[in-house]
């Protein structure tokens, strides 16, 4: 079952599409060499005034990844699918957790009218008023992703939200060794995974919940060295070389832990996009720097360094 919208294509050559986004990073700043160049707050969130003052960062990066994805051929909406459903998951998992609070449902046309996915995951969320009713409707497209999914409603009343979370999250993951992608969207979901056993490896640790989550398949490293290294930092080292982190980053670090995955994968991204590279390493570095310059521009807003400039809240 489709995931993604079929929006109507005004595509551009591969080659191009790669050459505009190349110039489209430059000129907003969103390259990684521009944000790690100390750029000032009022210089970041200068991209997004374009829209208004009240859609925020998160709403630009739904409409940028819009206008990339109707740019692309049949064959690179395909194999850029996971990447996309990757960037919408906060925002589904956001929604499912309050579609059910009618205070919240105003807020649901943003993200409705503005995201990616198909109407067959749109619909659920807006057109029932229990939380019951909203898994159900979304298990039969999910269940697309891992078969799993299909008994969305039993998981949250086993687990709640955050089983919910976890369970899509994996569903996606579990996907792509069926999926068909560039080399460097397969390379760049193997280094996410593992990052993202990295920071729940730090999750664990700290909170020592019962029954520890599971660590996520898919990635260069096998998730039992993970599981093994939760009583034990012997490993450490290998895991921050595997995702290009510093040997003094340290796992119990928190959200700078997140934050040194997320650039550690950025710097790889990099050095693969140089001059002569295939035009999915381009586009694939361009969308993983916007969904980082977001990041920080929300964080930026958040922390009220621009007084009045009203924000969307950061997906959880």
């Amino acid at each position: 079952m489709e995931l993604l919208q079929p929006l109507r294509q005004h595509e551009y050559p591969a080659g191009y599409l790669a050459a505009r986004l190349r110039g489209r990073a430059a000129a907003g700043g969103i390259s990684r060499e521009e944000q790690d160049g100390g750029r000032q707050p009022a210089a970041i969130l200068e991209p997004f005034r374009e829209i208004s003052r009240t859609d925020g960062p998160w709403l630009f990066l739904r409409h940028e990844c819009r206008w990339v994805y109707a740019r692309m051929n049949s064959r690179l909406r395909r194999g850029f699918a996971p990447l996309y459903l990757y960037l919408e998951l906060p925002f589904l998992l956001a929604a499912i957790r309050t579609a059910a609070d009618r205070d919240s449902r105003a807020r649901l046309a943003g993200f409705t009218d503005t995201s990616l996915l198909h109407p067959n995951l749109v619909r659920p969320l807006t057109g029932n008023d229990t939380v019951e009713e909203i898994l159900a409707g979304l298990a039969e497209p999910l269940a697309s992703l891992d078969q799993a999914l299909a008994d969305l409603p039993a998981i949250h009343g086993r687990g709640g939200p955050a089983a919910v979370d976890a369970a899509v999250t994996n569903g996606l993951f579990a996907s792509l060794a069926r999926a068909a992608m560039p080399t460097e969207v397969r390379d760049f979901f193997r280094r996410l995974i593992d990052g993202h056993n990295l920071i729940l490896l730090h999750k664990i640790r700290r909170w020592q919940p019962e029954p520890a989550p599971s660590f996520f398949a898919g990635g260069a490293i096998d998730p039992d060295r993970f599981r093994a290294a939760i009583h034990q930092d012997g490993e450490d080292h290998l895991f921050l070389r595997r995702l290009d982190l510093p040997p003094s980053t340290a796992v119990a670090q928190g959200r700078g832990l997140e934050n040194a995955v997320f650039a550690g994968i950025a710097r790889h991204l990099r050095r693969q996009s140089l001059r002569g590279a295939a035009p999915a390493a381009v586009i694939l570095r361009y969308l993983w720097d916007l969904y980082l310059f977001v990041r920080r521009a929300s964080l930026l807003a958040r922390q009220r360094l621009l007084p009045g400039y009203a924000i969307e809240e950061e997906p959880a």
